[in-house]
């Protein structure tokens, strides 16, 4: 919820991808639920790729997720033009480089 309202506050787009990079920080899948709704939005998108990567590593997390996790990190893969972002989806998506 907190996330929600600040993003609702974000003034510009540095603002929105520093809301969406931080997120990082609340390992919840409600945080991944959430960061896939950006995706779409190409001003942040890659900030929203970066962070689900990231709680993507989290084995505590991914484990009893592991369904929902495979799904975002398929749609990472797709819409990621980082290279290396693309790449640590394809590899957690394989079961390599988990925390």
């Amino acid at each position: 919820a907190l996330l929600k309202e600040a993003m609702s506050l974000a003034k510009d787009k540095a603002e929105r991808q520093l809301i969406l990079t931080r997120a990082r920080a609340v390992r919840t899948i409600e945080t991944l639920r959430w960061l896939l709704t950006y995706l779409d939005d190409p001003e942040v998108c890659e900030a929203a790729c970066e962070t689900i990567v990231d709680l993507a590593r989290q084995r505590f997390l991914r484990t009893p997720n592991q369904q929902e996790f495979n799904a975002a990190l398929k749609k990472v893969i797709a819409t990621s033009k980082v290279q290396e972002v693309a790449d640590a989806a394809r590899m957690l998506a394989a079961g390599i480089g988990w925390d």
